[in-house]
């Protein structure tokens, strides 16, 4: 599914580049959207009756390839990557500019991940391969010498271990001189560097593995999400830089501010709840014994939360309608569509149409409900998101 999306990406990107499509163009593409499920949708539109569409497809297909990478494949891997550097090419030899942004699955190194291979009999680090599959992003590196690479991983790949040492270790020192990696005297060297500014004063000092870790929401996005990214610049193309500062901090909006004009959706519930209502769950004993939790606290701000939790309880209850949990493909009526964005339109709202798809909500347990909207009033409250520290120890999840 990862390859239909990038496919169906890559068209739509081509298709608004092409200076030649019309509106008629893009209400041919909506309805196609609205029509066909996911898994069939691209093959529409490769055989639709609109040239552009068709045109756009089959840039997609060129620009979105899957290939699974392993030692058996590395020719192909070559050979589709040569034919896409082709175009820059001068007098046969490689472009030197190249940028590569990639990065090996996240599976061996995530805590998730790990946990689940703990409870895996006979599960031995060292003989999974998916912990060396970076190896075939150091091949990559070592064939095609990019001025600059990007990798990025989970957080987890800074604690993951093979044997007596962090495997990050050992991934830092192969992307420092990929070509060692691979047997090769004659290959490139890259300077790493973090993309966040780095926590020592010192310029010259070489980044600690807590430095590559970029915090997505102390950049501008609206979203707590911390990964590890890695860039690493190939010496000569370092050399000739008077200074790697790094990204520069911005605060984000509220979510509320980005998404905040979408249609109101109401929750789902999973098959835990079954036979009752979203609604339901803010009656059950959970959510009173949350509000004298934080009433017993004893503190101005935990008062004000219970209150607003009590008070948001009786709102909830007391609609007269509910908008319903949405679905994969929603029309907007004319005096709904999303004009104007108040944050980050131009990441948002790229062209014109009343077409919204993938607004539905997902199913929760009754009692996570009443966690999330805990969340919500904290934030409201406090313009900020709760620790575990912060949470009535009734809404803690169980150890």
């Amino acid at each position: 599914m990862a390859h239909e999306t990038l496919r169906l990406r890559a068209a739509h990107r081509a298709l608004q580049r092409n200076p030649k499509v019309t509106k008629d163009v893009w209400q041919l593409w909506d309805r196609l959207v609205e029509e066909n499920p996911w898994n069939v949708l691209f093959s529409s539109l490769l055989i639709c009756d609109c040239p552009l569409i068709v045109e756009a497809c089959r840039h997609a297909e060129l620009e979105a390839h899957q290939l699974e990478l392993g030692p058996d494949n590395r020719a192909e891997v070559s050979k589709e990557i040569r034919k896409r550097l082709e175009p820059y090419c001068q007098d046969g030899a490689l472009p030197t500019n190249a940028v590569l942004i990639g990065g090996p699955p996240c599976q061996a190194y995530s805590v998730v991940g790990r946990s689940r291979n703990k409870g895996t009999k006979l599960y031995v680090a060292e003989e999974d391969h998916r912990h060396f599959l970076y190896e075939e992003y150091l091949h990559v590196i070592a064939e095609f010498r990019p001025a600059v690479f990007v990798m990025e991983n989970v957080k987890g790949i800074l604690s993951s271990r093979v044997g007596d040492g962090r495997i990050f270790e050992r991934i830092m020192a192969d992307l420092r001189r990929p070509g060692m990696a691979e047997g090769s005297s004659d290959a490139a060297e890259y300077v790493l560097m973090p993309l966040a500014a780095q926590a020592s004063a010192d310029p010259d000092a070489s980044p600690a593995p807590a430095d590559f870790i970029l915090k997505a929401e102390e950049f501008g996005v609206p979203q707590a999400r911390h990964r590890v990214i890695i860039v690493g610049i190939r010496t000569d193309v370092h050399a000739k830089l008077v200074r790697f500062a790094g990204l520069r901090c911005s605060v984000p909006p509220t979510v509320s501010k980005v998404l905040g004009d979408l249609p109101a959706l109401s929750p789902q519930i999973s098959s835990r709840g079954k036979g009752t209502t979203w609604l339901d769950a803010l009656s059950l004993p959970i959510f009173d014994k949350a509000v004298r939790e934080l009433m017993l606290q004893n503190s101005e701000v935990s008062r004000k939360i219970a209150a607003e939790m009590t008070k948001c309880r009786a709102e909830l209850l007391g609609r007269q309608s509910e908008p319903g949990p949405g679905s994969e493909r929603t029309r907007l009526p004319q005096s709904k569509r999303r004009k104007k964005l108040r944050a980050m339109a131009s990441w948002y709202r790229d062209r014109d149409t009343t077409l919204l798809t993938n607004h539905e909500s997902r199913a929760h347990m009754p009692s996570d409900l009443v966690r999330y909207l805990f969340v919500s009033v904290f934030g409201k409250v406090t313009e900020e998101s709760p620790r575990l520290i912060d949470f009535p120890k009734c809404l803690l999840p169980a150890c």
